[in-house]
């Protein structure tokens, strides 16, 4: 997860016992009050009882600040005393862009005078925008982008395609 971000984990309380478990109280805990990371609980749709083999989910939003790292605890109590305790450790990575180019190796085998187009995506993996993103000149000449040089921003998550024209003259010397 990244700083200054939130996001939203879904967790699944199961009774797994032979009788109903009636009084469920669910709550959060930090290890860390202090820190710039919370954790909130969102109950809503949960059972407060649980028939055997029975579950029932819920949500815990994590809204993170400029801290690296944050503990907390998910408790489930029940009116009979039962107390289940997940501990959650939250990571937290600055928010950069992180590039990914597929495919990262082409083959080809052309004759001199003949063109073939593949396709190539640049995937933004990381936690922020990738801005003004640009082509450069390709090596050898005789590759080319099939598309404006000028990709523009690719926000986290996302990816922009273009195509590669291979197109080798009757200079390009023949390989074995």
């Amino acid at each position: 997860m990244s700083q200054n971000s939130s996001s939203s984990l879904t967790f699944t309380l199961k009774n797994t016992g032979e009788t109903k478990l009636s009084g469920i109280n669910l709550s959060v805990g930090d290890a860390n009050p202090e820190d710039s990371v919370t954790a909130q609980l969102s109950p809503d749709g949960v059972l407060t009882e649980l028939s055997a083999g029975q579950e029932t989910s819920f949500k815990v939003t994590i809204s993170a600040g400029e801290d690296e790292m944050a503990e907390f605890e998910t408790i489930a109590r029940t009116e009979g005393g039962i107390k289940r305790v997940a501990s959650l450790k939250v990571e937290l990575l600055p928010a950069e862009p992180k590039v990914e180019v597929e495919p990262g190796y082409i083959e080809l085998g052309l004759v001199a005078n003949s063109q073939k187009t593949t396709p190539v995506t640049i995937k933004n993996i990381g936690f922020a925008t990738l801005k003004d993103t640009k082509l450069t000149s390709f090596t050898p000449e005789w590759v080319k982008g099939v598309v404006d040089y000028n990709l523009g921003d690719i926000l986290a998550g996302d990816y922009k395609m273009f195509d590669l024209l291979f197109s080798p003259g009757e200079d390009v010397p023949h390989s074995n």
